[in-house]
């Protein structure tokens, strides 16, 4: 099975995550409709400070959906999840916590007139320790400076 950003996930992966959606002991699916924006190109947190503690095997299954709106044709950005204790991240803050660069997803506006792209961006998140609270964010950063902006951002956190 494969997601948007291409990483492939094991039958075993996805069985768990069922598991942990209809009644596993950490289930937690946040939904916050965010927006924001940004034309740094190193990017910025987007402060979405959600959290989570871990309490039976300290894998977490990241899920985070949203609407890109490059405003430049072939412009674009990228979307990665970020995670870490303490203090989360406020809007536009500079990037903080450890990086899931691997599982990133670039978007690009293709066409000559600015479009609204849809994006899928998923992590699992392993060996995080137990009865430790753990905040979850994106940062977006613009591919080459030009204005991009995020809509309808969701993130579903899910211990499985």
């Amino acid at each position: 099975m494969g997601f948007s950003n291409g990483r492939g996930y094991t039958k075993a992966e996805v069985d768990a995550l069922i598991a942990g959606v209809s009644g596993g002991s950490n289930t937690h699916a946040v939904a916050r409709s965010a927006t924001g924006h940004t034309t740094n190109t190193t990017g910025k947190m987007f402060g979405l400070a959600r959290t989570l503690t871990p309490v039976t095997s300290g894998d977490v299954m990241v899920i985070v959906t949203g609407t890109a709106y490059p405003d430049t044709a072939g412009d674009g950005g990228t979307v990665t999840i970020y995670h870490g204790s303490g203090s989360a991240p406020a809007y536009d803050a500079a990037l903080t916590g450890t990086a899931m660069t691997t599982d990133e997803v670039t978007v690009q506006n293709p066409s000559a007139d600015t479009i609204k792209v849809p994006f899928c961006a998923t992590s699992l998140i392993t060996g995080l320790t137990l009865s430790t609270a753990r905040w979850f964010d994106i940062a977006l950063k613009s591919t080459s400076g030009g204005d991009i902006t995020l809509t309808d951002v969701t993130i579903v956190l899910v211990e499985v």
